[in-house]
């Protein structure tokens, strides 16, 4: 096999829809987005653990963070998800401060260490009608 081939045949693709970066803000968003949407249709939008990056917990697999998954320094990712989602510092915090107008939402579990991935589904399928939704077109009324 070649090259081509080889890229071609390339199962670790992620997506990238031009289209939602009205909704998302930038590339990287909208690649994260994309993926949150794959994870959480795949669990029938339950919530979910992901670490963001390597680390030492015992539940960590290799290649299963976030930033390996896209390819993304921790930095972009953050960024990235700043602009869909808004993150914890602890499961307290998540629970006093629920913001229901986020689409994505993250904490930490201080305790396994541990991040949370929550999706406002309701409010993602509006923002996603809203955005695919053709606008009408003005009709002009010619006098001649």
């Amino acid at each position: 096999m070649n090259i081509l081939e080889l890229l071609s045949e390339d199962h670790s693709l992620v997506i990238y829809r031009k289209s939602l970066r009205p909704l998302c803000g930038s590339v990287n968003s909208s690649i994260l987005f994309s993926q949150l949407i794959y994870r959480f249709n795949k669990r029938d939008w339950q919530p979910f653990y992901k670490f963001i990056q390597p680390c030492q917990n015992a539940l960590y697999k290799d290649g299963d963070s976030w930033c390996e998954e896209l390819g993304f320094s921790y930095e972009e990712f953050t960024n990235a998800f700043s602009k869909i989602g808004t993150r914890y510092k602890s499961k307290t915090e998540y629970e006093a401060n629920y913001n229901p107008n986020v689409m994505f939402l993250s904490y930490s579990d201080k305790i396994t260490g541990l991040t949370h991935w929550i999706a406002n589904k309701e409010l993602i399928e509006q923002n996603l009608k809203n955005l695919y939704t053709p606008k009408k077109k003005k009709k002009w009324n010619l006098v001649y």
